[in-house]
């Protein structure tokens, strides 16, 4: 559904085309422990009251008591109960607004990531398969990588500042690793729009 804000619109294109491919690549390799994201889900209700309570968290919020978000894990206890959890890769007619201002996206961030935070239980959860505990691991990282990836810019500054013989003989070796994993990051995008270009019926 087109956007009215500019900030919007730019952050849908690369959405849509991005996510298109993610979808792909996350129902191959999650195969029966994929997750779902609250929308465009058909859940069996009965497996769902008997598996999906989610408990109360020791301690107080916000790492504590409630669970905020909670798709992610009644897919992984879902899984947990003998049903498969799939992504199908297609395209419907729903949809879902995003924030109309990069403030609103920095709040909405800010939830997510309180949200995400408390997902730690999960990882000593008893139950769990595998690829299911390995989500979780990928999900907080999202988040803890971002404080690393702060960490990293003023270590690289702090370098920079350095001895310039030291920087000559270090910038290939902590660069090239950064590029690389940058470069696999945001292949998606680029292959979705790939993939849109060279098909008629998506032009």
């Amino acid at each position: 559904m087109p956007a009215v804000s500019a900030f919007t619109r730019l952050y849908q294109f690369g959405l849509r085309h991005g996510v298109r491919t993610y979808n792909m690549e996350f129902s191959w390799w999650a195969h029966d422990c994929a997750l779902y994201w609250g929308h465009n889900a058909i859940i069996r209700t009965k497996a769902f009251h008997e598996h999906c309570m989610l408990p109360k968290l020791p301690g107080k919020p916000p790492l504590g008591g409630y669970i905020l978000s909670h798709d992610l894990l009644e897919a992984m206890f879902m899984r947990r109960g003998g049903y498969e959890a799939r992504v199908l890769p297609i395209e419907t007619k729903s949809y879902e607004t995003n924030p109309p201002t990069f403030l609103d996206f920095l709040r909405r961030e800010l939830r997510w990531c309180q949200e995400t935070m408390q997902y730690w239980f999960m990882l000593s959860e008893p139950g769990i398969h595998p690829i299911s505990r390995f989500q979780v691991y990928q999900t907080l990282t999202t988040y803890i990588g971002q404080a690393c990836c702060v960490l990293m810019t003023l270590a690289c500054v702090a370098e920079v500042m350095g001895e310039p013989s030291v920087i000559q003989m270090s910038l290939v070796f902590s660069w090239t690793p950064q590029l690389v994993l940058t470069a696999f990051g945001m292949f998606p995008k680029p292959a979705g729009v790939f993939e849109v270009v060279t098909t008629s019926s998506r032009r």
